[in-house]
């Protein structure tokens, strides 16, 4: 069992994980949480292998300093730390940054499933992942290895990503708790990490009586 880092609050770590059209939906996020938000964020960006300008690009929109995450370094509430191009990025014990060389994961490095993966090994019940825009697959085995840990995953609502693959193979997964439109997930953060109360039930009443069911938040058609 997994012992608070950050007891005042629900969870110990937000997970945003985000390919195609990330940058500007990262940005948005950020610019809507407040500048108390109380728990790390980290985020997982699909880059290139070329040095990235990205920390500076979400800096300018953020109440909430931004970093590369650094091997050895370990998360700070109320900071965003970015998993840096050609490394993916391992959460390990105590909240610990750890940068692995390790061969792509879909075709990618960093990939959010390593990330997601060890922050569920990590905080278990205590962790959060969201899965954003994106091509490709990658975060729906990590959003279910949070999910099976007790923790809690939130899926970017497909009708307003620039790009929906990955937020439908998560739902297409039964990984996610809720789907969420975009213009709602930085409130939607803030009041789960401050509610130490919130339980499944809770998530499953936001998403009926908030984000009403829509045939594209079922997943492709089998």
């Amino acid at each position: 069992m997994s012992h608070p880092r950050f007891p005042a609050a629900a969870y110990d770590a937000v997970v945003l994980a985000a390919s195609a059209g990330g940058v500007g939906t990262v940005g948005r996020i950020l610019a809507d949480l407040p500048a108390d938000f109380p728990v790390p964020i980290v985020v997982v960006q699909h880059l290139g292998v070329k040095p990235s300008v990205l920390v500076e690009v979400l800096q300018r929109r953020s109440k909430l300093p931004l970093q590369w995450a650094e091997h050895g370094v370990r998360l700070r509430p109320g900071h965003v730390h970015v998993a840096p191009p050609s490394r993916h990025l391992v959460i390990g014990p105590g909240g610990v940054c750890l940068l692995d060389a390790s061969s792509p994961i879909h075709s990618v490095r960093p990939a959010a499933d390593v990330t997601f993966i060890s922050t569920a090994r990590t905080f278990r019940r205590r962790a959060m992942g969201v899965i954003l825009t994106g091509y490709g697959v990658d975060g729906s085995a990590g959003a279910l290895a949070i999910h099976a840990a007790g923790g809690v995953v939130l899926v970017q609502d497909p009708l307003t990503c620039d790009a929906p693959a990955m937020a439908l193979a998560t739902i297409a997964a039964a990984a996610h708790d809720v789907v969420v439109p975009l213009e709602a997930l930085a409130a939607t953060l803030s009041e789960l990490v401050g509610d130490l109360g919130a339980e499944r039930s809770f998530l499953r009443e936001l998403a009926a009586e908030r984000f009403p069911r829509h045939p594209a938040r079922a997943g492709p058609a089998a």
